[in-house]
């Protein structure tokens, strides 16, 4: 079920820090963006208002509301790895694989094996994989709190891929197809991947996430613990952008590293980087994080978005966020 086809017309994305539901609606035969809304990933009661809105526009009497829906479990996997696609049909050469290079045991995950080119699944011809999924105690757990919450999920994915996919496809159609660097900063840990038109190139794990900040808020703010300094990162009450170098001095050195390795390897320049997820009161992080890498921002409109979206959008999106939201409905749909 976690890689099953998407289910026409409601897409729910819960992030790590936002959730998003997207309403989709045939106008004149052309998938049209009915509308999209989000809120906190935190906030289950506005995300319940969501959820119903959603339900009520498409007239659904029914109990279920039945959706596309996509999770980011901070125990999501998301590796690439090279492998001798001609081997690709024999289970223990990618169980070995899964065992003695990812450290798992994936007879305990629901695993996906993609091509890391085409992020279609691996043929004789792949050099690189991409091993994708999560613990089965967790996608069961998953499945069972969105019964719970009056979700039937025709399809539970990665958020992660489906990211991954929409930003291959944008830089597919920029004429230089520079190697991007797409961050993922949860709460206990950083998903670094770097993405250039050719697909995948690479991805890493950093144990640097947000909490990590929270010793160093707690010190130069004076603050008496973490819950406080938590509740402060989170909101719009002060402005981080003084400390922020002081906030992401760790998690900048490890990517530097990361960088500084793929350069040396392929002989490519990252240039632009982008954080997907991130809500908009936390934008300076994503900024901090540029300056001191020396990239520029990825550079997102809502023409480049129409690009490779199969949904016209019907209402005004502007906001950089909600083109990053755009950007994910669009990939996770299929006509």
């Amino acid at each position: 079920m976690l890689f099953a086809k998407p289910y026409y017309p409601v897409i729910i994305n819960f992030g790590l820090h936002n959730f998003s539901i997207a309403v989709i609606e045939k106008a004149n035969g052309v998938p049209t963006l009915k509308s999209l809304k989000q809120c906190a990933a935190t906030d289950l009661e506005k995300q319940n208002e969501l959820i119903l809105e959603s339900k009520n526009s498409l007239g659904i009497k029914a109990k279920f509301l039945r959706a596309t829906c996509h999770v980011t479990p901070e125990a999501r996997l998301v590796r690439r790895v090279d492998i001798d696609g001609a081997k690709h049909a024999d289970t223990n050469y990618l169980s070995e694989i899964a065992s003695s290079q990812l450290k798992i045991d994936p007879n305990q995950y629901d695993l996906a094996v993609l091509d890391a080119v085409s992020g279609l699944p691996i043929s004789n011809t792949t050099k690189s994989a991409v091993f994708a999924g999560l613990p089965t105690t967790i996608a069961v757990e998953i499945q069972s709190q969105l019964v719970s919450r009056d979700i039937f999920p025709e399809r539970i994915g990665l958020s992660s891929i489906n990211e991954i996919g929409a930003y291959h496809s944008l830089l597919k159609q920029d004429s230089s197809g520079t190697p991007t660097l797409l961050l993922e900063i949860g709460t206990d840990s950083c998903n670094a991947y770097i993405i250039s038109k050719e697909g995948l190139e690479a991805t890493k794990t950093i144990t640097q996430g947000i909490d990590s900040m929270i010793p160093v808020i707690i010190k130069d703010l004076g603050l008496k613990d973490e819950d406080s300094a938590r509740k402060l990162l989170q909101s719009n009450a002060f402005d981080f952008t003084s400390m922020s170098a002081a906030l992401t001095k760790r998690l900048v050195k490890e990517l530097q590293s990361s960088i500084g390795f793929f350069e040396v390897q392929t002989g490519l320049s990252i240039s632009q980087m982008c954080c997907i997820g991130l809500p908009d009161k936390m934008g300076w992080l994503e900024s901090s994080i540029e300056s001191q890498l020396g990239l520029k921002q990825l550079n997102l409109s809502l023409d480049k978005a129409q690009s490779i979206s199969k949904i016209k959008p019907s209402i005004e999106r502007t906001e950089n966020n909600n083109l990053k939201e755009f950007l994910s409905a669009s990939a996770a749909f299929e006509s």
